[in-house]
């Protein structure tokens, strides 16, 4: 577990598993923990794998990125050059821009007021302030 072979995948495995297992996806690990994509071992996990068919399926995908990555977040990276030569395009939009638009939502506007009162019934929200429930009502979808 040094940091020769833990680098970021240690924790960007450990994030992918974990939001695999939360949507009930079922998933593989490989042999070890972390291995180079250059070893036997990563060639013969990725042999057995489905790896192709997924790939396969995010074909001209679009990716919504909302603002930069912070910098002490590398398991984020992503080379959007390599997506975009393999049919995936990523759209950015700055946080701001997205803050801007709620701002200028009415507070009383359907969605938002729809999507406040799914929030009050899937969880306890009385000791968050009413101002912040409202904000996280306008950036739901």
């Amino acid at each position: 577990m040094s940091i020769r072979d833990r680098r970021d995948s240690f924790c960007g495995k450990m994030s992918a598993c974990n939001n695999l297992a939360q949507y009930g996806i079922p998933y593989s690990l490989t042999t070890l923990h972390t291995e180079l994509p250059q070893s036997d071992i990563f060639r013969a996990t990725l042999n057995g794998s489905r790896v192709c068919r997924v790939v396969k399926g995010l074909r001209r995908l679009r990716i919504g990125a909302i603002g930069a990555r912070p910098a002490a977040f590398n398991t984020v990276r992503y080379s959007e050059k390599i997506l975009e030569a393999n049919g995936i395009s990523v759209e950015t939009l700055d946080l701001s821009e997205i803050l801007g638009r709620i701002a200028r939502m009415k507070d009383d506007d359907a969605l938002a007021q729809k999507k406040l009162q799914s929030i009050r019934r899937y969880v306890s929200t009385q000791s968050i302030p009413d101002a912040a429930l409202l904000k996280m009502a306008k950036l739901a979808p």
